[in-house]
């Protein structure tokens, strides 16, 4: 089973995407799927707000990035070339240039912070694991920064959404595996800056996959099943 997107206006998958994206307008997060309306309606932003903690806005937010991307599990290395392949097939729809222009409007702020944050960047935390001093995660940790400042100056966009999500999986897995608590200050900086990207993100991954609905975008990983 393929998770191409049908083109008719009952295919469920279709529906789903319609109705993930405007329970983010709903949100505040971003315009809504289907109406041409960015227009937002008085509704108080609840991720923005004091009802929910950083580490919850941003666990939420990652669960309805996966749930637009999920393909069949493998192995880490082999995620990563399928985020490669979502963010091609994503960015390769956009001849308006919508999603380049968040992204590269962002380098400045979340996204530069993101980058200079060593506590998302793996390397830190397996020497950190391994007790070890040579360094190697340093020199790693620069030429990574360097290849963010090259794919801004290319204006690689895949290049530059690979790693802004490699680091944002790094945050994804300390929060999951209990590195933050509720109103805790560990890692408020890289948790403020993946909510503040991943709202921005989000609804226009969303709105190029509504509006490309032959986009194929591989295996479902839980499809429905009739019984």
């Amino acid at each position: 089973m393929t998770r191409e997107v049908e083109r008719a206006e009952s295919s469920p998958r279709r529906e789903a995407l319609h109705g993930r994206g405007n329970r983010l307008h709903r949100e505040g997060r971003g315009p809504a799927l289907g109406c041409g309306c960015g227009k937002r309606h008085g509704q108080r932003d609840l991720f923005s707000g004091a009802l929910l903690g950083l580490p919850a806005r941003f666990i939420f937010l990652w669960i309805a990035f996966t749930a637009a991307n999920a393909h069949e599990f493998g192995e880490l290395d082999n995620e990563r070339r399928q985020l490669d392949a979502f963010f091609t097939r994503l960015v390769g729809t956009g001849a308006d240039g919508r999603l380049q222009a968040l992204l590269f409007e962002r380098f400045s702020g979340p996204i530069r912070s993101l980058i200079d944050n060593k506590f998302v960047f793996q390397p830190f935390w397996r020497a950190l694991r391994d007790h070890d001093s040579s360094g190697q995660w340093e020199e790693s940790f620069a030429k990574a920064k360097q290849l963010a400042m090259l794919s801004v100056l290319d204006k690689d966009t895949v290049r530059l959404l690979c790693i802004v999500f490699d680091r944002l999986y790094v945050l994804r897995c300390s929060l999951v595996h209990g590195g933050s608590t509720w109103n805790s200050q560990l890692n408020r900086t890289q948790v403020s800056d993946g909510v503040e990207l991943l709202r921005t993100l989000l609804p226009t991954m969303l709105e190029l996959m509504v509006e490309h609905p032959g986009l194929e975008l591989g295996a479902i990983a839980f499809p429905v099943v009739k019984v």
